[in-house]
């Protein structure tokens, strides 16, 4: 068994989750990554994704969010201390 066999992606346009649907606007990267939401795949998906740094929506995240992951925790900016 593939794990694309029971994405929920299959039969669904491949133009919604592509490069082209980042410059679509917030609406069609909206629906890509609702689509993603329900993916039993969405696990292997985003492996597979992060390694291939493929651009467009997989797994539910754009390149960007999948980057900031592949970068670890240093890519999120770091939050002011309280003073003691």
């Amino acid at each position: 068994m593939s794990l694309w066999n029971d994405a929920a992606c299959v039969g669904v346009s491949a133009d919604l989750f592509t490069a082209a649907a980042e410059a679509g606007g917030r609406h069609t990267v909206t629906a890509a990554k609702a689509v993603c939401g329900r993916c039993p795949a969405r696990p292997g998906c985003l492996a597979w994704a992060i390694s291939a740094d493929e651009p467009g929506v997989w797994a539910g995240l754009d390149q960007q969010e999948r980057r900031r992951i592949r970068r670890g925790p240093r890519a999120y900016p770091r939050q002011p201390r309280a003073p003691l």
